[in-house]
């Protein structure tokens, strides 16, 4: 199982206990999940990080094809590569309201 298929399958078990149990083959499940995940964040890569451009050195195109793979797995913002001010290592508000959500919701069950 690769990382998505582990990130997916510990989200479930949190987040949705009761889907999650419904699962008869949870490893195979997920390691498909994970597989599918990644073709898309590849294909996605791809588009983002486009096309060779005139002129354009090899550090310049290490960079962009660099960000083109960070972006749709969430390593890196999607503008100007970095995160406003006051804001590094913080997980941005609406992470943080669904999970304060999400808690509250775990906490009534």
């Amino acid at each position: 199982m690769n990382r998505y298929g582990a990130m997916a399958r510990s989200h479930w078990a949190r987040w949705l206990p009761q889907r999650y149990a419904t699962i008869t083959d949870p490893d195979s499940f997920f390691s498909a999940l994970g597989l599918e995940t990644a073709r898309q964040i590849d294909e996605l890569s791809t588009e983002l990080a486009g096309d060779d451009q005139p002129g354009e050195g090899y550090l310049a195109k290490a960079g962009r094809l660099t960000r083109g793979r960070a972006r749709p797995r969430g390593d890196q913002p999607a503008a100007g590569g970095q995160q406003p001010a006051g804001h590094r290592g913080a997980q941005p508000p609406a992470v943080a309201e669904v999970n304060a959500e999400q808690e509250e919701l775990a906490q009534d069950t």
